[in-house]
């Protein structure tokens, strides 16, 4: 019973750290960015120190207490994104720490499916909410035609996994440090 205490108390520490973080990404425009990806590596912090049930739970609460109380919608979709791409990470990191075999090819297509899917779900969303015109920034580019502002906006995606995923390795490395010093 202790050890689901502990579990459920460093869950819920971490959740109230994510929203925290989701809701100075609607109030600090310049960084919202950076709150967001802050918010979903605290999932998988969560993740990485119980298990992909709790870290799947903490997730889901942060989203919905996210929808309740964030301001701006949207980076609650984006975090979605974000969490469900570092809980895959998490999980594949965490076979290696275990010392299995991964598949790099089942890992990355895991990994892209995991950012990809909601990706498509959330420009679904946002074009219905604000149509095309708005979503593909009509200042943004104004010279380029239609299919290459989708390639810089994929070009973009690609980036943005790449350091997402370079960040979370280093702070997943810097998490277990620390909690390797704590249980010492």
């Amino acid at each position: 019973m202790l050890l689901k205490a502990k579990a459920v108390a460093i869950g819920g520490l971490f959740t109230a750290l994510a929203v925290t973080c989701l809701i100075l990404s609607g109030v600090i425009n310049t960084s919202s960015m950076f709150f967001i990806a802050l918010a979903s590596f605290f999932i998988g912090t969560v993740m990485m120190v119980t298990n992909l049930i709790y870290g799947l739970s903490a997730g889901t609460a942060t989203f919905l207490l996210g929808l309740m109380l964030v301001p701006k919608k949207t980076h609650c979709l984006t975090f979605s994104i974000c969490a469900a791409y570092v809980l895959a990470e998490e999980f594949f990191l965490g076979k290696k720490r275990k010392g299995d075999s991964v598949n790099p090819v089942i890992e990355w297509s895991v990994k892209a499916g995991a950012f990809i899917i909601p990706l498509v779900i959330e420009a679904a969303i946002e074009c219905y909410l604000v149509g095309w015109d708005a979503l593909l920034l009509p200042g943004f580019l104004p010279e380029f035609n239609i299919a290459l502002k989708i390639l810089a906006a994929v070009v973009m995606v690609v980036l943005f996994i790449f350091i997402l995923d370079r960040a979370y390795i280093y702070y997943s490395r810097y998490v277990m440090r620390i909690t390797g010093r704590m249980m010492n």
